[in-house]
């Protein structure tokens, strides 16, 4: 479970390091940073699904729309570049992004850091705690976390006679910004089963059952 995101001059925000638990709610008035949190995570996973590990960050896709650059550096303390990281489990990874093209619509990546805290400390309650480069092995299982981010807005696309299909190439869970994926994705993976946890007594225990 991700229980750690940290950004730095990323829109709202001149350094963030947000702890998450296995509920998190955020509250607070408009415009204090609340979208903002949730979109930086989008804007990993959309880059991630179509490019793998990614060397850009896509500004613009089927999870979130934001703009260009000039949109998403902190326009007082940022400048011309910004970072996106998550942890969990005593190890994080951050991507810090930079182009002094403010009409940019994808942002280059300039660099990934990846490390483990010696201590197994959360990195949010010790943002500074003994550090060490986290071993190659372990770079994929945070990027997978990434690419099994779920995020269903809530404004979704209301009853039709028909349903989008989604035809990109990209790899993993896709139900669209608006969930206009949803009933492609129970359709195209009818015999997938439903994790036990999550199974309700007396109902079908896959999702292709679970339809009828």
């Amino acid at each position: 479970m991700i229980d750690g995101i940290h950004l730095t001059h990323f829109k709202c925000f001149e350094k963030l390091d947000l702890p998450l638990g296995k509920l998190t709610l955020l509250t607070g008035q408009n415009s204090t940073g609340k979208s903002s949190v949730i979109q930086s995570l989008l804007l990993l996973h959309q880059s991630h699904l179509t490019q793998g590990i990614p060397k850009q960050l896509l500004l613009n896709g089927d999870s979130v729309c934001l703009g260009s650059m000039g949109d998403i550096v902190n326009s007082f303390t940022g400048r011309d570049e910004f970072k996106i990281g998550f942890s969990y489990d005593g190890q994080r990874i951050e991507w810090r992004f930079q182009t002094d093209e403010k009409q940019a619509l994808v942002v280059p990546v300039k660099s990934t850091v990846a490390y483990v805290s010696e201590a197994g400390d959360n990195f949010v309650s010790d943002p500074k705690p003994p550090v060490k480069p986290l071993p190659k092995k372990a770079k994929p299982d945070l990027v997978k976390r990434i690419k099994e981010i779920l995020h269903v807005s809530n404004e979704r696309v209301g009853p039709s006679d028909t349903h989008r299909a989604d035809t990109s190439e990209a790899s993993g869970l896709r139900l669209g910004a608006q969930a206009e994926y949803t009933a492609w994705y129970l359709h195209k993976n009818a015999d997938q089963q439903i994790p036990k946890e999550l199974q309700k007594e007396g109902a079908p225990p896959s999702l292709g059952a679970a339809q009828k």
